[in-house]
């Protein structure tokens, strides 16, 4: 580690993995990071980079993991059978970074394909901002509409 390299933070705090979110976003690597089987290291490093820009040091094994424990949590809430409805939105609701995830990785259809099964998102497009509008007041709220 060189000399003018902070120290990794040990826990992931809201702002924090917000500002990844939309870092990830914002840098186009949605659709990178989002393969299977990828190689992704340098991608990885240039998150770590911008993200360390903003005063957020993780290593690219600590955003890997993180970006790769949303994703799981998000497709295991995305897939799962409920035996209501108000259980589904529970589940959502539950989980603070559904909405921006579903935003980020929502299936769209391909020119001349059909839709993805995970099209439904679109609905709950509207609802994730004004969910995002609730943590205005978060420094990772300002990366969002900066």
């Amino acid at each position: 580690m060189n000399l003018n390299e902070k120290k990794p933070n040990k826990w992931w705090t809201e702002p924090d993995t917000f500002a990844m979110l939309a870092l990830i976003e914002q840098m186009g690597l949605v659709h990178e990071l989002d393969k299977k089987r990828q190689r992704n290291e340098s991608l990885f490093r240039r998150l770590r980079l911008s993200l360390s820009k903003r005063g957020i040091h993780f290593t690219v094994t600590q955003i890997r993991n993180r970006w790769k424990s949303l994703k799981h949590k998000y497709r295991k809430i995305k897939l799962a059978s409920y035996r209501s409805p108000a259980a589904r939105l529970s589940a959502i609701e539950s989980f603070r970074y559904f909405h921006m995830l579903d935003h980020m990785l929502v299936r769209r259809p391909k020119p001349g394909g059909r839709e993805d099964d995970l099209t439904d998102g679109h609905a709950l497009l509207g609802r994730s901002l004004a969910d995002l509008d609730d943590h205005a007041d978060s420094t990772a709220s300002y990366c969002l509409f900066a």
